[in-house]
C-alpha cells in the first residue's frame, strides 16, 4: 500500500518550516544601487503600488508616528533618487520607480520560489 503523502518531502519539511532559505538579498542591494536607504526604497515601492493616481501625501505618514513628517528624509531621498516626484498634493511613481518596482516584484517571486 503506498502512502497517502509523498515520503522524500517529509524530510524537508523541518528545513522549510524553520526558515532554512537564503534571505533575500535584493533590498540592501537595490538601496545601495540607487544611493538611497531601505526607507527611502521602502516608500518609492509604497507610492508605486498606489498605481497612476498616485499616493495622498495624508497617507504617507505613518498614523502611528507622534512626530510630524517622519517620512520626510525617505521621500526626498527616493525623490532625489528620480523614484517619485510630487505633484500638487500626492506622490507619484516615476517611470524609473515602476520599472524598479517591477523588477523588484520578480526578484522576490523569484527567491520565494526556491
Amino acid at each position: 500500500m503506498r502512502p497517502p503523502y509523498p515520503v522524500e518531502i517529509v524530510p524537508l519539511l523541518p528545513k522549510f518550516l524553520t526558515g532554512g532559505r537564503l534571505p533575500a538579498d535584493w533590498m540592501p542591494r537595490t538601496a545601495q544601487e540607487h544611493g538611497i536607504d531601505r526607507p527611502a526604497l521602502l516608500i518609492a515601492m509604497l507610492i508605486e503600488r498606489a498605481g497612476e493616481g498616485g499616493l495622498p501625501e495624508r497617507r504617507v505618514y505613518s498614523v502611528y508616528s507622534t512626530k510630524v513628517d517622519t517620512s520626510a528624509p525617505a521621500l526626498a531621498a527616493a525623490q532625489g533618487a528620480g523614484l517619485i516626484t510630487k505633484g500638487e498634493d500626492r506622490w507619484v511613481a516615476t517611470q524609473r520607480g515602476r520599472e524598479l518596482a517591477l523588477q523588484r516584484r520578480k526578484a522576490s517571486d523569484e527567491h520565494l520560489g526556491t
